[in-house]
């Protein structure tokens, strides 16, 4: 039995295979510490049709590079809130 348990654990899925893998983050939190999660944002400000529409027309296709440069260049401040928006709504949903 105990032959067969030690196979089991290459089995995915099986109770032991999730023994094994409890066991296993135990000893990796115990030698490393627990688990933590890292990301970096960057703010695509030139992307964003959503901050765009704040000063074109929201039914146009297409808005031309210059408007959006412009768009970004004259109102840093409306963009640093809406970067900031976009960063809260990700991190809560």
């Amino acid at each position: 039995m105990s032959k067969l348990m030690h196979y089991a654990k290459n089995v995915t899925g099986s109770n032991s295979y999730w023994h094994k893998a409890k066991e296993d983050l135990r000893a990796t939190i115990a030698q490393v510490g627990p688990p933590t999660i890292f990301f970096t944002l960057s703010c695509a400000d030139y992307h964003w049709p959503e901050f765009h529409e704040l000063f074109c027309d929201p039914h146009s296709e297409h808005i031309k590079p210059a408007i959006r440069q412009q768009n970004v260049l004259e109102n840093p401040h409306i963009l640093d809130w809406f970067f900031t928006e976009r960063t809260d709504r990700f991190v809560k949903f």
